[in-house]
C-alpha cells in the first residue's frame, strides 16, 4: 500500500535561522503526492546552506565519476564558489527531509537549469 506524501514548497528564508534570504517571485505551493510516506520540503537556499550545498555537489561529483568530469577545483575553492557566486549571483533551492536533512539542491541561472544534484 503507498502512503501519501507531503510536499512542501516554503517561501522565505532559511527555516530555524536567522537572516535575510529574499524569496524570489516565484510563489509558494503546498503539493501532495505518493513518494513513499516522505515529507520533502523545498526552500530558497542561502548563505548559511553554500558550504553544505558545495559537499553535496562534490560528494555527487565523486559518486559519479565515468559519467562526468572530476573537478577541477579544490574542495575549497567550490565551497567558495557556492558562497561568493552561487547563493549570490544565481537562485539556489534546496530539498530537504522534514528532520533538515539535505536531499537534493538545484541552481538556476533565470530560467535556465544550472545545477540539478541529488544526494546520492
Amino acid at each position: 500500500m503507498r502512503q501519501q506524501a507531503v510536499l512542501v514548497i516554503a517561501k522565505g528564508g532559511v527555516r530555524g535561522r536567522s537572516g535575510s534570504d529574499a524569496c524570489s517571485s516565484r510563489k509558494a505551493a503546498v503539493e501532495v503526492g505518493t513518494i513513499e510516506g516522505m515529507v520533502l520540503m523545498i526552500r530558497r537556499g542561502g548563505l548559511l546552506d553554500a558550504s553544505l550545498v558545495a559537499d553535496l555537489w562534490l560528494c555527487a561529483r565523486r559518486f559519479a565519476l565515468g559519467a562526468v568530469p572530476a573537478p577541477v577545483h579544490s574542495d575549497d575553492e567550490v565551497r567558495s564558489w557556492f558562497a561568493s557566486h552561487v547563493v549570490s549571483e544565481l537562485e539556489l533551492w534546496i530539498a530537504e527531509s522534514k528532520n533538515g536533512e539535505l536531499l537534493g539542491m538545484l541552481v538556476l541561472d533565470g530560467e535556465w537549469i544550472d545545477q540539478l544534484y541529488v544526494d546520492p
